[in-house]
């Protein structure tokens, strides 16, 4: 992902759009309050809107990966009785 940058030298390993300052969590947090993606970009103007088109891509294929592990792990074709999903969510605090 060459649109994201994440080291210890910017904002202490926060992930943020390459050459800027702006973590991808803003973007996020942005769509999530209602507002719309240009009054993202008019706000930080040192990301592109290729940027922000990428970083959605991303994360509609981390979903669709997601959706498909879920899928697997419902099987449940090991007879646990609290299936594995439960505990994979409770491991990562979801």
């Amino acid at each position: 992902m060459t649109h994201i940058k994440s080291d210890k030298e910017t904002l202490n390993g926060i992930s943020v759009f390459q050459n800027t300052r702006v973590p991808i969590q803003n973007l996020f947090d942005y769509l999530v309050e209602g507002e719309t993606i240009t009054h993202f970009l008019k706000d930080f103007p040192t990301v592109t809107l290729q940027q922000v088109k990428q970083t959605l891509k991303d994360a509609e294929l981390a979903l669709k990966h997601r959706v498909q592990y879920d899928d697997y792990e419902m099987k449940d074709e090991y007879g646990f009785s609290d299936g594995i999903r439960g505990r994979f969510y409770q491991s990562i605090n979801l």
